[in-house]
Formats: C-alpha cells, sequence, structure tokens
C-alpha cells in the first residue's frame, strides 16, 4: 500500500487555453473593426495615385473537353488574384488572417471577368469554395475555385490535322488599365500550371503561354521606360523624320523623337548611322525601319541610366505640307493609306521581334500613336492597323505576333480613349 502519492489534476490550463482563445478572437475582432470603421468598398485602393495592381496565377486540376462543334473549351481551375490594400494595414505581430468570405463582401475587390467566356460559375458544393487571406501589409490572397467554358475560334481548314490557339482573355469589366493593371504574379509563363498530366481525347497540349494584355501608358516616354522593371529588354519606336537624323533637335522642338533626343544619347548613335553606315546621306526605307541597339536614357535630377533599343521609324505625312520624304496616297484614299501604314507597321513589328533577347519574355515594346501629331494621320486608323499587327501572326509565328513579348505599352502624353476602345471592342 502506498501512502506518499498525491493526485493532482489541472483545472486551469484547460481556462487558460480558452482566455487565450477569447482574447486572440477578441484582438481580431478589434483590428477588423478599425480597419472597416470608414472603409469605403467602392473605392480602389491607390486611388488617384496610379492603377491598382492585381496579380494573377491559377492552378488548373482538369481541361477539356475541346468542343470543333460550337468552338469552345472548358476549365476547372483555381483562379487567385492578389491585390495590395494599404488602407488594410496592420500591426506585423498579429500575423496572417484566415477569415470568412462574408468579410470579403465588406472590402473592395476587382471586377475581374474572362472576355471570352461563353458562361462561368463558382464552386458551391458542399460549400462556397472561396478562401482569403489578408496580411499585416494590407496584401489580399483571393482564391476560388471555378469552371469556366470559353470561346475558341478554330480554323478547322486542316482538320484532322489541325493546330488550333485557344485563348483565356483576363481583365476588368468596368475598368481601364488606367485604374486596374492586371499582371502575372510568378511572371510570364510560370504562372499557369496543372496539379495532373493533362490527356485530350482529340488533341495534345503543345504548350501554355501567358502574357500580359497591351497596356497604355500616360506619360511622357522618358518617364516611360524608368517604369519598365529592372533587368527587362526595353525597345521604343522613335516617331521619326525620315530625311534627317533627330528632326529638328538641334531647333529645340519638342516632338517625340526630340523628347527622346534630350533625354538620351539617341542623337550620337543617329549620327552615327548617318556617316558610319549610310556613308553621310540619310534616309529611311519606306517600309522599312532604322534598328539602334542599346541607346542611354538619362533620368533627370537622379544618376540613373536605363539602355534601350531604339526602332527608328516614320508614317505618312498627310497633312499637305509636304515633310515627309516619300509621296503619301491620295488623302481620299483611304485603302491606300491604310494597306501601305499597314506594311509599316508589319516592319515597325517584324524588326522588334527579330531582335528580342532570348524568347522575348522579359521584352517590354513601348509603342504609340506615330503620326498622329503634326503629320495628322487619323489616330483611330492608328491604333486598328496597330491591333491588327499585334493580333495576327507574322513572321511564320503560328500565334499572334503581340505573344513575342512580355508586355507592349503604348505611351503618349494625350489621351488613350481612342486606343483603349479600339483594342477592347476588336
Amino acid at each position: 500500500m502506498i501512502n506518499n502519492v498525491q493526485l493532482f489534476t489541472n483545472k486551469t490550463s484547460k481556462y487558460d487555453h480558452t482566455t487565450i482563445v477569447s482574447r486572440r478572437t477578441n484582438q481580431i475582432s478589434t483590428i477588423l473593426d478599425g480597419l472597416l470603421k470608414d472603409y469605403q468598398a467602392h473605392t480602389r485602393p491607390n486611388f488617384g495615385d496610379g492603377p491598382t495592381k492585381v496579380h494573377l496565377d491559377i492552378l488548373i486540376n482538369s481541361f477539356g473537353p475541346i468542343q470543333d462543334m460550337d468552338m469552345s473549351y472548358t476549365i476547372n481551375c483555381y483562379f487567385r488574384q492578389g491585390w495590395r490594400d494599404e488602407r488594410l494595414q496592420f500591426a506585423e505581430e498579429v500575423g496572417v488572417l484566415s477569415l470568412s468570405t462574408k468579410m470579403l463582401e465588406r472590402l473592395w475587390r476587382p471586377d475581374t471577368i474572362f472576355y471570352n467566356s461563353q458562361y462561368s460559375y463558382l464552386h458551391t458544393i458542399p460549400t462556397s469554395n472561396r478562401l482569403w487571406r489578408l496580411f499585416p501589409n494590407g496584401s489580399i490572397w483571393y482564391s476560388s475555385r471555378i469552371t469556366v467554358k470559353a470561346k475558341c475560334n478554330m480554323n478547322l481548314k486542316n482538320f484532322p490535322v489541325d493546330t488550333q490557339i485557344c485563348h483565356l482573355l483576363i481583365g476588368s469589366f468596368a475598368n481601364s488599365a488606367l485604374d486596374i493593371q492586371y499582371n502575372w504574379r510568378l511572371g510570364n509563363n510560370k504562372s499557369v500550371n496543372f496539379d495532373t498530366k493533362v490527356l485530350l481525347s482529340q488533341f495534345d497540349l503543345i504548350q501554355y503561354p501567358q502574357y500580359d494584355e497591351i497596356t497604355n501608358t500616360n506619360g511622357r516616354i522618358q518617364h516611360a521606360v524608368f517604369k519598365v522593371p529592372k533587368n527587362k529588354q526595353v525597345i521604343v519606336l522613335d516617331f521619326a523624320d525620315e530625311r534627317m537624323p533627330g528632326g529638328y533637335f538641334l531647333e529645340n522642338a519638342m516632338t517625340q523623337e526630340e523628347v527622346i533626343l534630350y533625354n538620351s544619347d539617341g542623337y550620337q548613335a543617329l549620327l552615327d548611322l548617318k556617316y558610319k553606315l549610310m556613308d553621310g546621306g540619310y534616309m529611311l526605307p519606306e517600309y522599312g525601319v532604322a534598328y539602334i541597339k542599346r541607346v542611354r536614357f538619362f533620368q533627370k535630377q537622379s544618376n540613373n541610366e536605363r539602355f534601350t533599343d531604339l526602332i527608328v521609324a516614320a508614317c505618312y505625312d498627310l497633312s499637305g505640307i509636304g515633310e515627309g520624304l516619300y509621296i503619301p496616297p491620295l488623302s481620299n484614299d483611304m485603302q491606300q493609306i491604310r494597306s501601305r501604314t499597314l506594311q509599316k507597321f508589319q516592319a515597325i513589328i517584324a524588326s522588334a521581334v527579330a531582335n528580342t533577347e532570348g524568347d522575348g519574355g522579359d521584352t517590354y515594346l513601348l509603342l504609340g500613336p506615330i503620326g498622329t501629331g503634326a503629320f495628322k494621320n487619323d489616330k483611330k486608323m492608328i491604333a486598328e492597323l496597330f491591333f491588327k499587327v499585334l493580333n495576327n501572326p507574322l513572321m511564320n509565328s503560328y500565334q499572334s505576333i503581340r505573344y513575342a513579348f512580355d508586355q507592349i505599352w503604348f505611351v503618349s502624353t494625350d489621351n488613350h480613349q481612342i486606343f483603349e476602345e479600339v483594342f477592347k471592342n476588336h
């Protein structure tokens, strides 16, 4: 018989744990109440100070069927979006918050849609397949499981040995790129993945590249080149004078080409082109360009520099003043104007493709409304012709030539409404 043993029951641990959980819950409730006190869900983050950036990635868990009868395909995926809302910042020591999706309804969210979707739905069985995380710096990570049936324009001319390119076009329903800017969270060609090997009954999946949308950027070209992320190749379209290097640079003119030259060593590069390669003469081909590598841009009031390539090209002078080197089509012959300008644009894009580094996955192409200033080319026509070139194969490419680049920016100090309407409506 043992008499010196006493039994002790821990009567406090359960209650202490309950107290800790209760304190944690109260702390989170207090934080959320404070964050939402004056929160305006109808106002996007960063309003008035640039676009809200939304980062995307997709995990596909089933692909197919691909239906040639109605030209469509179906995917089931986890569609993930991330953005930062500085109004939702809280103390770092609190950690990441994983909360009910009901809370999400009280916050601003991007109005993301699939432009070529025929129908889509969110999985809701046995519960709504959504989750979200709120980080201390105000970043939000939002994932939803969805099924999308999307339109795929097919060319069945070579059936049954055909190759089809099916796009999934993602963007904002009601906002322009000036308000919401989408990009791939892990970069191009790394942000769409499959959780199993894809087996299709009638097709082989060759590749699934991801690229960002064409972006319209307000501002001057000398500022835009420094907005491109470091370690990216930058190719800039120079709205050039085809008769003399730099146009009226020495007379302090302020067209796009002169602005480039005031902020770079491009004028020396043009003189080298004239005297070293053209034997003292200077002219740009009617349906060609001059391509200059490693032009150095300087950022005023700092020591920053950025190397870019220049595509030196010109449009027809339709103003009637006669500044252009080549005789333009008659002003009332729009078919000829469009046809010949289209050839110019094909040469511009072809020169950029031929000079991309690697597979173009790190190349930013900076274009603009060339010829719409003093030369009086119609801005809608220029937008439509760029759209046609960029969204069709070129140089024996198997898909639209726009996918040869990481991003394409249209940079101008003018309003981009016409360009936005053309690219959205088409």
